[in-house]
Order: C-alpha cells, then structure tokens, then sequence
C-alpha cells in the first residue's frame, strides 16, 4: 500500500475512532436515563426501547471501533 492510500485509511480510522466515541457518550447518557427511571416504569414499553436503543449504540461503537482497529493492522503491515 502507498503512502497516499495509508495515509486517506489513516484519515478513515480518526473518523471513525471520532464516532466511536460519540456512540459511547450517547451510550453512557441513555444507560444514566435508564437508572433513573422510577421503579415501576421499570419493565414497561419505554423503559425497554430505551434499552434497546442504548443496547444497540452499544453495540454499534463498539463495531466500529473495531473496525478503526483492523484498519489500523491494515496500514501496518
């Protein structure tokens, strides 16, 4: 791989190492309104989507920082 290439790949990884952490702070923000949700909305449809939804930020930051990763062996190999 040449120079120009890592280096746009090197741009990509910043990128979405930046999104990673932005998922993560939205994670950490949703998972907060969770535990201060009252005991008995607990269980009930709008805890549970909320649940999800911090779930599947999650899930998604971290996909995405393993991507960044793997880029990253990418370009130093």
């Amino acid at each position: 791989m040449n120079k120009a290439r890592r280096e746009r790949i090197e741009v990509i990884i910043d990128q979405l190492n930046a999104i990673s952490e932005e998922l993560e702070t939205l994670y950490e923000e949703e998972s907060e309104v969770l535990e201060n949700i009252p005991e008995n909305l607990q269980g009930s449809e709008r805890y549970e989507k909320i649940e999800d939804a911090a779930g599947t930020i999650d899930n998604t930051a971290t996909e995405i920082s393993t991507a960044a990763s793997e880029l990253q062996e990418v370009i130093e190999a």
